[in-house]
Formats: structure tokens, sequence, C-alpha cells
């Protein structure tokens, strides 16, 4: 289990694991935290019925598996490319989100802009003055 967890670690690290269903921690944190622990439980020197050994054993099992399975190319190639596509699908949604929030952004603008032209600028309330003044930074 712990070789799947180093695994799991060394694809994306970066992944948010939620302990006990109440802390986010990153994988790579969780990691190195079990490896600390086992090795602190090992040499201990106190007897408590746990392989901690085994438990090393595993993560390193689990380590040279993908280090060499990696540089083979048969999961890193495979894993790269999901990780490829789903950045660009997360890119994709951002940009068309942006552009939803700007034609949105622009829609309201041209109706204050009309606005004004039919009762003039002491016509517009706070927000809408606001909103003039947000879409002229962009």
């Amino acid at each position: 289990v712990l070789g799947v967890i180093v695994a799991f670690a060394m694809i994306d690290p970066d992944r948010y694991v939620d302990i006990y269903f109440l802390f986010p921690v990153k994988v790579k944190y969780l990691v190195w935290f079990l490896v600390v622990a086992d090795l602190l439980a090992a040499f201990s020197g106190q007897q408590n019925r746990i392989a901690n050994f085994a438990h090393l054993g595993g993560m390193l099992t689990g380590w040279l598996y993908l280090k060499q399975d990696w540089r083979l190319g048969t999961v890193g190639r495979k894993v790269r490319a999901r990780a490829a596509r789903q950045k660009m699908a997360t890119n994709t949604r951002r940009a068309e989100k942006q552009q939803q929030t700007r034609d949105e952004q622009m829609a309201e603008v041209n109706r204050i802009l009309e606005k004004i032209n039919r009762e003039g600028m002491d016509s517009l309330t706070q927000d809408e003055l606001r909103t003039l003044r947000e879409a002229s930074r962009h």
C-alpha cells in the first residue's frame, strides 16, 4: 500500500488528500511524513508489533518500480500525456469562462453607455460607475 502511495506521490505530488476528511495535505508531504514516522518508529527500540522496515521496503519498491518503468516510458508517457490533456482542457475551460465574463462585462458596459447617451452621466448609479471604472482598467 505504501508503495502505491509513493508512486501516486511521484506521479502527482501536488495533489491534495484529506486526512480524516478534515485536513487537506499535499501527497508529497504525506509521503515524507510517513517515511520519517516509520524511520523513527523503526529505530526507537520499542516493540510495537508494526513491521516498519516492511513499510519502508514497500515505499522503496514502489519508488524503484515507478522510476524504472518511468524511464522505459510505458507509464511515464501515458501519465504525461494524460496530464497534458487535463491541463489543456482546464486551460480551455478557463479561457472560455474568461471570454464569457468579458462578453458579459462588455454587454453591461454597452448598456451603461446607452443609458449615458439617453439620460446623461448624472443618471448612473454607484454600481454602474464602478462597473465603468473596472472596465476601463481592463
